[in-house]
């Protein structure tokens, strides 16, 4: 019986090895990959509804979830829960100083761009302002800095910055790479091409440094919910639906089937871009216009950053409940917006990201 545990662990470890070694091995060496940056277990979740739900089409190519040695999260029971997908661990070694230029895990990056045709950025909490320039403010919380120099790191390794106008993009090889940034994602692209942000939209844009001031706002200029700040009830969620505006000539934009269309999004973050990175154009913004909501690189077109999050699976399941307020009922957020008029504008936003692959 110990001999036979014995030989099980064995290859449960072997297993987890060749999981987190994935680009290392010979056979995934081709670019039919799409890289989840951050794979947490409510990324691959996610992603994992999406894609067998049919509202993702990955064009065949294999999702591998991307992350670095360095940070907070242990990953260890995300591989184990998604046999079917790969992972691949970027080593330790990167020194904050040098972000924003060829340094220990250059090779590294550009392994796993060559081995992939797309990634995308998730969401998460905040970028330490030191990495544009900024003191931090005490609204700001960076739990895990070490994910923020890795990512911010290997995004200027892909589409380049003005920190370094010389660096040479990898993009530069395969002009039409998918990159999508949700969120954290969209602001950290535009961090790591030399753009700063805001660091509480409340305060620096609206003025406002209390919750019930805040509630007080027309909802098109809230970008949470901060009935969370107060509320233990469980289905109270951070998420709060928006209206947007988009601009013409984009990849938003093709989506948009009516003239004028304004979409309800869902939003859950309180800081934004302030000055944009170099090489981007905004391609979405908040209803009063004071918060981009989507941007777009100029020389790369499929390098598209939104503020907002289509990914979350209560947008796309009818039986999924929610509620926003503590005094309302729970309600479908999938009938809600589809009452909004906004579904297909969520659906049809995969189905264009998706077709850039």
């Amino acid at each position: 019986m110990k001999t036979i545990l014995s030989i099980l662990a064995a290859f449960l470890f072997i297993s987890s090895s060749f999981s987190q070694d994935y680009f290392n091995q010979k056979e995934n060496q081709h670019k039919d990959h799409l890289l989840i940056v951050h794979p947490s277990l409510s990324n691959m979740s996610r992603y994992d509804f999406l894609i067998k739900n049919g509202i993702i089409d990955p064009k065949g190519m294999s999702i591998v979830g991307l992350y670095f040695e360095d940070e907070a999260d242990n990953y260890q029971s995300v591989i184990d829960s998604f046999p079917d997908y790969g992972f691949y661990a970027i080593p330790s070694g990167l020194e904050p100083t040098k972000i924003y230029s060829k340094n220990s895990l250059s090779d590294e990056f550009y392994k796993v761009f060559k081995y992939s045709s797309g990634i995308i950025f998730n969401g998460g909490p905040d970028i330490p302002p030191s990495t544009y320039g900024e003191e931090m403010m005490t609204l700001s919380s960076v739990p895990d800095p070490w994910r923020h120099y890795y990512e911010l790191s290997l995004l200027f390794h892909l589409v380049g910055g003005s920190q370094d106008p010389e660096f040479k993009a990898f993009l530069k090889e395969d002009p039409d790479y998918l990159i999508l940034g949700i969120c954290l994602g969209l602001q950290t692209m535009n961090v790591a091409s030399g753009g700063s942000l805001i660091q509480d939209i409340p305060l620096e844009i609206y003025g406002k440094n209390t919750v019930e001031e805040i509630l007080a706002m027309p909802e098109n200029s809230r970008h949470r919910n901060y009935y969370t700040n107060y509320s233990l009830h469980p289905q109270i969620h951070s998420y709060f639906p928006h209206q947007i505006k988009i601009l013409p000539d984009n990849h938003l934009n093709s989506i948009n089937e009516k003239s004028q269309f304004l979409p309800y999004v869902l939003s859950s973050h309180h800081q934004s871009i302030e000055e944009l990175g170099s090489g981007y154009k905004a391609t979405a913004y908040s209803m009063d216009g004071k918060v981009i909501e989507g941007i777009q690189h100029l020389e790369f077109p499929n390098v598209i950053g939104i503020q907002f999050h289509p990914e979350i699976e209560y947008l796309y399941q009818e039986g999924a409940f929610i509620k926003l307020k503590p005094e309302e009922e729970t309600f479908s957020l999938y009938q809600k917006i589809k009452e909004l008029d906004s579904y297909n504008f969520h659906s049809q936003l995969w189905a264009v990201i998706m077709n850039l692959l």
